[in-house]
């Protein structure tokens, strides 16, 4: 696998972050396959949802302290680098302190399909949890810019052993329910970057109006990947509403269990990324268009090779692995598995385009092609499930991302012919 990565510093990274998301795609392939054993399908259904709907409060969060803060600090050197990242830790902070009251306050006003009979309940578990997911990508954004992908590694590592021991724990006491596994996620993610975050706070920082500064330029850096990133919420993670919409919380839970299977992929992909966007934001501001060339060849052949050899080793135990994870409740779900794992082909080649391209601060022509994306994946799912087809989400997707391929295969096309550096 790493034949396709030349450099041997990258190929370390690469290795590194490949074995932190496979680690992070096993925890979640765990929590979800016991909540599959020990909870009922229809609770699974609403932890799926909840899953989804962390995604759906993360876009400006993620817009300006993991997106923009790697591309704009993986440019920095010495003092510069330090000051910009103790100004940004005390924004992230005051991010939390504003942004996770507000969260709790709008999901009091969603509707009880998607949050459960306990709306009330669930709202301070999810809070919880999305606090801890917010902390936990912030240190691992700077791990990344600091090439200590290892140090990303164990934080997650700390972080999958305290979820999986304490759903274990829940387990013994027969008190698996959504609303304790957020929580446990949540203190989880907390717990194991306890460390790094709070050093990051008590580091000497700037001045309030120097923090102002460098927020406002993330802001503007990153402003096109939360509307993008907002935007591809409504076509890459609403499936599962219209799964529900269609068959209830045990549709949900049927797309949701496919997409397990494939999980691997999907969360390997996000890995990826995370080696190849500081990479490329270096080659970017070198002008090495031919660096940027190599890169990006290389980077979509082995989402090519990884895909084709996860689907071959995938039929060739699936009877076998669904069986003993899911059991009766979950058969016939072969053609979502077949679909997710199409998919996963195809947004694995727009990780790599959409990453290349944010590296270079190109977040505005991301936006656009992904507010152009929806609409063609939003009309293909609703023919599809006019038409009464089960699989109606994947297949307008899939259409999607491909659409996706072909745009920004142009737009990153263009700004490596000679001459266009100052472009990017």
């Amino acid at each position: 696998m790493l034949n396709f990565i030349k450099d041997r510093h990258l190929a370390r990274l690469t290795a590194y972050s490949l074995t932190d998301q496979a680690l992070l795609s096993l925890t979640g392939f765990a929590t979800s396959a016991l909540l599959l054993r020990l909870a009922s399908k229809e609770s699974f259904g609403l932890y799926a949802q909840m899953v989804n709907l962390l995604a759906f409060f993360s876009p400006v969060h993620a817009g300006i302290f993991v997106s923009a803060f790697i591309a704009l600090a993986s440019q920095l050197r010495g003092p510069e680098l330090v000051r910009f990242k103790a100004g940004m830790a005390r924004a992230e902070l005051t991010c939390l302190v504003v942004s996770l009251p507000a969260v709790g306050f709008l999901m009091l006003l969603l509707p009880r399909s998607m949050v459960g009979t306990g709306s009330t309940a669930i709202v301070l578990p999810f809070c919880v949890s999305l606090g801890g997911l917010w902390a936990r990508e912030f240190v691992r954004a700077q791990y990344f810019v600091r090439y200590r992908h290892n140090l990303a590694l164990l934080v997650d590592s700390a972080y999958s052993a305290m979820l999986i021991g304490g759903i274990v724990l829940l387990s013994l006491g027969h008190a698996v329910t959504v609303n304790l596994v957020l929580l446990v996620g949540g203190f989880a993610s907390l717990l194991a970057v306890a460390g790094p975050w709070i050093s990051g706070l008590i580091a000497e920082a700037p001045s309030p109006a120097i923090i102002r500064r460098d927020l406002t330029t993330t802001w503007v850096a990153g402003r096109w990947d939360i509307a993008g990133s907002a935007v591809s919420w409504l076509s890459q993670q609403s499936y599962i509403y219209f799964a529900a919409l269609q068959g209830g919380l045990a549709g949900a839970a049927e797309i949701a269990a496919a997409r397990l299977l494939v999980m691997p992929l999907l969360v390997v992909w996000t890995g990826y990324a995370n080696v190849i966007r500081p990479e490329s934001a270096r080659l970017f501001a070198a002008g090495d268009l031919r660096g940027l060339r190599g890169l990006a060849a290389r980077a979509s052949a082995l989402v090519i090779a990884l895909t084709c050899g996860y689907g071959v080793l995938l039929f060739g135990v699936y009877t076998t692995l669904q069986g003993a994870l899911m059991g009766r409740a979950f058969e016939g779900i072969g053609g979502f598995v077949a679909l997710w794992l199409l998919y996963a082909l195809v947004t694995g080649l727009d990780t790599v385009l959409a990453g290349i391209l944010r590296s270079g601060l190109q977040f505005k022509s991301v936006f656009l092609i992904t507010l152009l994306v929806c609409p063609v994946t939003l009309a293909a799912v609703a023919i599809g499930l006019l038409l009464g087809s089960k699989g109606a989400p994947l297949w307008g997707m899939t259409l999607g991302e491909g659409v996706f391929i072909l745009l920004a295969s142009r737009r990153l096309l263009s700004l490596l012919q000679p001459g266009s550096a100052q472009a990017a």
